[in-house]
């Protein structure tokens, strides 16, 4: 079988090469400026579209999410309150 190590090991002089040469690095600018960016930039502006169409808008969003917000600090202050309980760390009442 082919022991394809070589090719990992060459790879990064190789693309060493191809970024010390000026022309391969116009071309990599080039197809950034052309094709990653506006891509990327297109993905951010999709989320955000989608974001805003699917809660309404942050008011939406957020008098759709504080009901659940609510009630889960509750729980975590009971259970807090609780295990303060079981380790012998309750309040103390002076009488």
């Amino acid at each position: 079988m082919l022991n394809p190590g070589w090719i990992t090991r060459a790879a990064p002089a190789t693309l060493l090469l191809f970024f010390l040469s000026s022309s391969s690095m116009n071309a990599l600018i080039s197809v950034m400026a052309t094709s990653i960016i506006p891509i990327f930039f297109q993905l951010v502006i999709n989320l955000h579209r989608f974001f805003f169409v699917a809660t309404g808008g942050f008011s939406a969003f957020n008098s759709a999410i504080m009901p659940f917000l609510a009630v889960a600090l509750k729980k975590v202050a009971t259970e807090m309150k609780n295990s303060g309980n079981e380790r012998g760390c309750a309040e103390t009442r002076h009488q």
